[in-house]
């Protein structure tokens, strides 16, 4: 069908104004109705077009049809897409055109099955539109109540449109083979000394449909098509949408003798893959992608490191131009490309090619070396789920005299265990700062986290062990700080109404509870070992355990040994830095405590030998 001209078109809206007709809207879902600000759109005939039109309700007016106001329509007509808007004008638009109006609620969603039967039967009848008999093949085939949703239409309508395209400019040996010979999908076969072939399947995205694919190489070239699921013709893709389309080609390892005398064999040294025996094997997708994407290939001549780094975000979708150079694709010249080899490439290298062309990060980085550095470990913690950390830019910006001496450091193991503790150290001074601003000076803990002082971003490499580790330890402070207060009023509930029963005296020794999580943390600090940490002061709180604190009668308040005490059972007793207990008169001491109260015992309470626990 030819192009039709807007002039020689009866524009809709001669056919039914704009706004009217609005009864015909189906009533949205209550939840949309009630929440949503989003305009919405349906579709119905005028005449012999399809027509979605699209409604916005007027802001703090109940959502009523009869508010409605009508903003645009999108028209399919003969072998045209037209926009028409309420002032009268109106444009020609591509199907992909219709992605952009993603903002809205579709009320296809609430039309009853008799509406949308209504619609479909209409559409048959009436509806002047190119490859009609395609578009209605296809809404059979989509599930039933996304017939004439806008998203599913658009999909339904490309496809039709691909029906149209010829065979043309194929060689005939191809031609024949194609259409001549049925083939299973996902095998890899030689037809002739120069030609092989490879089957594969793809899906639909939107439509419960699958797509057989197939490539062919000759001596000089690729062919990629798909066979279409409505007409069951072969219909021509371009190498990059075949490509995108068939993702079982990523993980299909085929035999690399297979490529011999074909164009890809000059490929196939970056796709074998060594984990099979004597390297027969090659990974297809990898294949493809250095005979598909110009950056993929010329990674491979830079590092392997580069490569992956490349191959992962086409595989990911970030690299759709398979013309673009890989210095274009980085944003660096081709002389700087051999830099990307001691740097770990980044999860996303658009946004790495953004940050090497931002104006800031040059003005922070006027190396361009020193500025791919900082860039990949930015980009790093900022896409990665694996990575427990990110930097703010602003962060990035005032490191930079650490991160330009890191990046000269030549041992690569030393590099990265300063850049992860550099990295922590960041983490931990925003816990820091956010805890210092909130504190007041009556926090029992004040004056210890405080002392730590400033904690500048800009610190030599030498010195960023030294801080990290002493900001390690002010953080377990203010977990403990943090802990005094949620919990200490449950530990002193806890010590008033049990102390009675779990509290004892001898001649020499006692055992006490504590009396705050102060106490607990007190105790933790000085004989260094977790008590004072690791969910031993919440546990006490919640009556999960009981933490007993065993002292000499002449020095209560000099921490000795530290017992818990669970369901009837002693099962920790430790001393400094988590040693046993080696004074006999303390074993026997606790043994004649636990016997008082009923208790067993299933921990050492004696060691004549100090060792650690």
């Amino acid at each position: 069908m030819s192009i039709i001209l807007f002039s020689d078109i009866k524009p809709s809206w001669k056919m039914l104004p704009f706004n009217e007709g609005k009864g015909m809207i189906p009533a949205p879902e209550r939840k949309w109705r009630e929440n949503s600000n989003s305009p919405i759109i349906f579709p119905m005939m005028i005449g012999d077009r399809l027509v979605f039109r699209k409604f916005q309700f007027p802001e703090g007016v109940t959502k009523r049809q009869d508010n409605a106001k009508e903003l645009s329509r999108f028209v399919f007509y003969g072998a045209n897409i037209i926009r028409e808007d309420a002032d009268g004008s109106w444009k020609f638009i591509t199907v992909d055109a219709l992605q952009a109006e993603n903002e809205y609620y579709d009320c296809y969603k609430a039309m009853s099955y008799f509406a949308w039967e209504a619609l479909l039967r209409e559409f048959t009848d009436k509806a002047v539109i190119a490859n009609k008999r395609y578009i209605l093949m296809a809404m059979k085939l989509v599930r039933e109540n996304e017939r004439f949703m806008l998203s599913s239409f658009q999909e339904i309508y490309r496809i039709a449109d691909r029906e149209s395209r010829e065979l043309q400019g194929i060689p005939d040996r191809i031609v024949k083979e194609l259409c001549g010979r049925s083939m299973p999908g996902g095998i890899a076969v030689r037809i002739a000394k120069d030609l092989v072939v490879v089957t594969g399947e793809s899906k639909l995205p939107l439509l419960n449909l699958t797509e057989q694919t197939r490539a062919y190489f000759d001596g000089s070239r690729a062919f990629f098509f798909r066979k279409s699921p409505l007409t069951k013709s072969w219909l021509v893709s371009g190498d990059t949408e075949y490509f995108r389309y068939d993702k079982d080609m990523r993980e299909r390892y085929i035999d690399r003798d297979l490529f011999e005398n074909t164009c890809m064999e000059r490929f196939v040294p970056g796709a074998i893959e060594h984990k099979f025996k004597g390297n027969k094997k090659v990974n297809y997708g990898h294949l493809m992608a250095q005979a598909v994407f110009l950056s993929a290939e010329q990674a491979f001549k830079v590092s392997k490191r580069l490569y992956f780094g490349v191959i992962a975000n086409i595989f990911a979708g970030r690299i759709t131009d398979g013309k673009l150079a890989l210095p274009e694709l980085l944003g660096i010249t081709g002389s700087q490309v051999k830099f990307m080899d001691d740097i770990n490439i980044p999860f996303n290298l658009n946004e790495f090619a953004n940050c090497m062309r931002d104006p800031e990060f040059n003005q922070y980085y006027p190396d361009v070396k020193k500025r791919m550095f900082a860039t990949s470990i930015f980009l790093k913690g900022a896409d990665s789920y694996f990575v427990t950390w990110s930097l703010t830019r602003q962060e990035l910006f005032e490191a930079a005299k650490t991160f330009n001496s890191l990046e000269k450091i030549a041992d690569h193991e030393k590099k990265d265990k300063l850049i992860g503790e550099y990295l922590d150290y960041i983490k931990m001074r925003r816990t820091y700062l956010q805890h210092v601003s909130q504190m007041q000076d009556s926090d029992p803990l004040f004056e210890e986290i405080t002392k730590f002082g400033e904690a500048p971003i800009s610190i030599k490499p030498s010195i960023i062990k030294d801080r990290h580790d002493k900001l390690g330890k002010i953080i377990d402070i203010i977990q403990c700080s943090d802990q005094i207060n949620k919990y200490t009023e449950a530990i002193r509930r806890r010590k008033e109404k049990e102390a009675k029963d779990r509290e004892y005296r001898a001649e020499r020794y006692s055992v006490i509870m504590p009396r705050d999580a102060l106490d607990i943390i007190t105790e933790g600090r000085k004989l260094e070992h977790c008590v004072g940490r690791a969910g031993y002061i919440e546990s006490m709180a919640g009556n999960g355990c009981t933490i007993l604190f065993v002292r000499d009668n002449n020095h209560l308040e000099e921490p000795l040994i530290t017992m818990e005490e669970k369901q009837g059972v002693i099962c920790q007793c430790y001393g400094f830095r988590d040693s046993y207990n080696h004074d006999p008169e303390i074993g026997q001491f606790i043994k004649d405590y636990a016997a008082l109260r009923n208790l067993k015992i299933q921990t050492t309470i004696y060691s004549p030998i100090e060792k650690a626990g």
